[in-house]
C-alpha cells in the first residue's frame, strides 16, 4: 500500500491546523505532515500541541506548535504572523478548533455562551 505522501505531496506547503493537539484535529495534522507539509500544531493546550509536534518530527515530519486561544483575536493574529514569518506562508488553514458548551444552552451564562460562539463560530 502507498503512503500519502506517495500520492499526494504537499511538500514546500504550510498548514495550520487549530485544535490540532488531540482528536480530529490531531488527525487532521498528521495526516499533512505525513503529506509532507510543515505543520504548525495549533492549540490552546500547550503541553499535548508540543508532545504532537515533538512526535511528528520524531517521525522525520516537519512540525512546530503554537500555542492559541483562537476566541483572541490579537492571538490569532499573532500565530499568523509568527507563522509566516517562520515558513514565509500559509498555504492552508484548518479551522478545526471547538469547544462544547459547559451547560444546556437554558442553563448556560451569557459568558459561556459568548466563549462557545467566539470560539466554535467566530474563529
Amino acid at each position: 500500500m502507498k503512503t500519502l505522501s506517495e500520492l499526494l505531496s504537499l511538500q514546500n506547503k504550510t498548514a495550520i491546523v487549530t485544535g490540532g493537539a488531540k482528536g480530529i484535529g490531531y488527525g487532521i495534522a498528521y495526516r499533512l505532515a505525513e503529506a509532507g507539509a510543515n505543520v504548525v500544531v495549533a492549540d490552546i493546550d500547550e503541553p499535548t500541541a508540543q508532545q504532537t509536534a515533538e512526535e511528528f518530527r520524531s517521525n522525520g515530519w516537519s512540525a512546530t506548535n503554537f500555542t492559541v486561544d483562537v476566541s483572541d483575536e490579537d492571538q490569532v493574529k499573532s500565530m499568523v504572523d509568527n507563522c509566516t514569518l517562520k515558513y514565509g506562508s500559509i498555504d492552508i488553514l484548518v479551522n478545526n478548533a471547538g469547544i462544547y458548551p459547559p451547560a444546556p444552552l437554558a442553563q448556560m451564562t451569557q459568558d459561556q455562551f459568548e466563549k462557545v460562539m467566539h470560539v466554535n463560530l467566530r474563529s
